[in-house]
């Protein structure tokens, strides 16, 4: 689960920032060409998290991202994310292991909210 707290909050005092230090899922391929794909993008990734890329920079940064990780065609962002990302969410929703296998990961809360209200409305059966 995850939890969005803006630094402006007063919750922000009694929260611990975790790094994030090594990508799990490089744990658990055999193919050399995959695995070397994931220790690519585990490397990028945390550059990302590290504040690392386009340095020096005052906390705010461009970052180029990976032309293979683009979604280049779309009409509604947050619909071809979801399907990327998600790609049989109608048959693999009550998958606890295939929700967990991924994420997205966003800027801000509404951006969070819209995905999260988008997904709810695509799963069968009522939200409440």
């Amino acid at each position: 689960t995850s939890v969005f707290i803006s630094k402006n909050s007063y919750l922000w005092e009694h929260c611990k920032v975790v790094r994030l230090t090594k990508i799990m899922c490089l744990q658990s391929t055999g193919d050399h060409k995959e695995l070397a794909a994931l220790k690519k993008f585990s490397k990028w990734l945390l550059c990302v998290g590290d504040g690392k890329l386009s340095e020096p920079n005052d906390g705010y940064a461009e970052i180029g991202i990976p032309e293979d990780l683009l979604i280049k065609e779309f009409t509604d962002p947050i619909k071809a994310i979801v399907q990327v990302i998600y790609p049989s969410l109608l048959k693999q929703h009550n998958n606890v292991d295939f929700l967990k296998s991924r994420a997205i990961l966003v800027s801000n809360i509404d951006t969070m909210d819209k995905i999260n209200e988008y997904v709810l409305s695509l799963i069968p059966g009522d939200a409440n």
